[in-house]
């Protein structure tokens, strides 16, 4: 999936986890993850990083894709939760903050890319 910001792709590498094992897998084994890479849980207000080798950034959003808290670099091994979550987003530690992800911001996901500028005042590393 694309990951828009505004009228701004700023990921382009987004998957869903759809089926209970994706779900209960997410991002556990995964050694490294792009800086435009992430996954996205539908449903879902709670993220456990229990056998995951890298820290990640987990963004909760309700219904309408509004963020509604931003927890950033999760170390392995630990537990976030968020009332009135709805969604749940995983990215690579450090980029809500390279993105410029904050709460009440509203994400929107699409499967096709349309036209909109790539964020190039982004550093992503």
């Amino acid at each position: 999936m694309y990951m828009y910001k505004g009228d701004l792709l700023i990921a382009h590498d987004i998957h869903e986890a759809r089926s209970f094992f994706q779900r209960l897998r997410g991002l556990t084994g995964v050694h490294r993850l792009s800086a435009h890479a992430g996954m996205y849980f539908n449903h879902c207000s709670a993220v456990h990083t229990f056998f995951m080798k890298i820290p990640i950034d987990i963004i909760f959003m309700d219904r309408s894709d509004e963020i509604v808290k931003v927890v950033e670099c999760v170390p392995p091994g630990q537990f976030s939760y968020c009332r009135g979550a709805a969604k749940t987003l995983e990215l690579q530690a450090g980029a809500a903050r390279r993105m410029g992800i904050e709460p009440r911001d509203r994400l929107q996901f699409t499967e096709l890319c349309v036209k909109a500028p790539v964020a190039r005042e982004l550093s992503f590393r």
